[in-house]
């Protein structure tokens, strides 16, 4: 699962977390000025690792809602900038889901149903391991990106082991 981060069901105990570089591995790090690096030790200041953008190509699984037209709902509702949070809205998909497989509110019947969660979601897939108590979900490094916006900053993707994920902004590396 090169790549990827754990997050946990809603019935988990906590997760042991694979230590990064198994998930991670310096080979799959990006090249910047020659050399691999993990962007979020260069300046975690600027980069840091991020499991929704609202240029994701996934749809909600009731709806069809898509990432883009979530995040140009809150801002218009809010007249702030998206955030990440917005990814919780596939946690109440995965949440109806369950129940929908469970056929009922009775939590042993749920907790039956987790391991059966196989959908697209607004995040991408979610797909309970039973083991592990959660759903393997890609992850993105992101940079801040300073904007015309009135909230001046919005993070872009900048790079993600998924291949079908491009990048939304080129790479910032500061001068030494």
């Amino acid at each position: 699962m090169e790549g990827y981060t754990t997050t946990r069901s809603l019935t988990s105990n906590p997760v042991t977390l694979l230590p990064l570089a198994s998930t991670f591995p310096a080979t799959s790090w990006p090249k910047v000025r020659g050399k691999r690096m993990l962007l979020s030790l260069i300046k975690p200041s600027i980069s840091c690792m991020s499991l929704w953008h609202p240029s994701l190509p996934y749809k909600s699984f009731y709806g069809g809602r898509t990432c883009a037209s979530l995040a140009d709902e809150w801002m218009s509702e809010t007249g702030k900038a998206w955030t990440e949070m917005l990814s919780t809205y596939s946690w109440a998909e995965t949440a109806c889901r369950v129940i929908e497989i469970a056929e009922s509110l009775d939590p042993e019947k749920i907790n039956q149903a987790f391991p059966n969660v196989d959908f697209m979601s607004i995040s991408g897939r979610v797909k309970i391991i039973p083991e592990y108590h959660c759903s393997p979900s890609p992850f993105y490094v992101i940079q801040w990106v300073k904007t015309n916006k009135p909230w001046v900053w919005e993070a872009e993707i900048v790079w993600c082991a998924d291949p079908s994920i491009k990048p939304t902004h080129d790479i910032i590396f500061p001068l030494p």
